[in-house]
């Protein structure tokens, strides 16, 4: 059983998922990631990088919250200007 089943403690659903999804070999006890007692790094690393990119949460850091103000900010104007457009040519 042990060159079959990979070890599942300390793993999410997800870690679970994709070693299935990326191993290709139906022994596993040759993949340290599969047979290692503690979580692998790299499933870490790519749980993080997911949170950080799905977050709606803003950056504490004052640079990104201007940046990203003044992304927003430009994209309002773009928006009005194209309004301003589209009754422009109404009232022609």
């Amino acid at each position: 059983m042990y060159l079959f089943y990979p070890e599942t403690a300390d793993r999410t659903l997800e870690d679970i998922d994709r070693l299935f999804r990326e191993n290709d070999n139906i022994f596993v006890f040759k993949d340290k990631d599969a047979i290692s007692t503690k979580r692998p790094l790299a499933y870490i690393e790519h749980e993080q990088a997911e949170v950080r990119r799905n977050s709606s949460v803003i950056s504490a850091n004052p640079e990104a919250l201007k940046h990203r103000m003044a992304a927003i900010e430009k994209v309002n104007r773009e928006q009005m200007d194209e309004e301003k457009g589209a009754q422009e040519v109404e009232n022609v």
